[in-house]
């Protein structure tokens, strides 16, 4: 710790010299400042840390969308003809959220390289808190969860849509699943 109460990290090797009677007569210590590599390093694994876990998290919520459309494809297969086209509907259901994980896990790779582009437009944001419910519906409808939306006006909000509708709609898949049930 300096005299600014700043943490320096240091590599301390130290020598004994010997007189021609091998008696110790002096000592060589040499400090060498590895503090930035130090710090490099456990912004490494703070990285890494946080990297493990998204990867966990969206290969976590993958899991979901993909069990239901090979389950719904099975469906599909032996439903007849009446029963189909819910099944598609749900299919595509399914795969757009997969892509939605997928555009969230780019985007979070952007951010981390700094690379991430911005782009604001107009956006009617009851059309969007709307599109967020639908996306989530399914899951709150599995554990008896009601989740009621009214606009009282149109609001257009510049902002950046894929930002936005990620934010919302974990909030909401977060919001279903940590309330109990019914």
């Amino acid at each position: 710790i300096t005299a600014t109460k700043k943490t320096r990290w240091v590599d301390a090797s130290v020598s004994i010299i010997f007189d021609t009677y091998a008696q110790p007569q002096n000592l060589l210590l040499i400090f060498n400042d590895i503090s930035t590599p130090v710090q490099t390093r456990n912004e490494l694994e703070q990285s890494n840390l946080a990297k493990d876990k998204l990867l966990a998290i969206i290969g976590h919520d993958l899991r979901s969308p993909m069990s239901s459309i090979t389950g719904l494809i099975e469906l599909l297969k032996i439903g007849d003809k009446n029963e189909q086209e819910e099944i598609i509907s749900m299919i595509e259901l399914s795969a757009t959220r997969a892509i939605d994980l997928l555009e969230d896990l780019l985007c979070w790779g952007k951010t981390q390289k700094g690379v991430l582009d911005m782009e604001t437009v107009p956006v009617n944001i009851n059309v969007l808190l709307q599109e967020s419910i639908t996306y989530i519906k399914a899951n709150a409808e599995a554990k008896s969860i009601n989740i009621n939306f009214t606009g009282e006006e149109n609001i257009i909000v510049n902002l950046d849509r894929n930002m936005i509708l990620t934010a919302i709609r974990n909030l909401l898949s977060n919001a279903v699943k940590f309330t109990p049930a019914g």
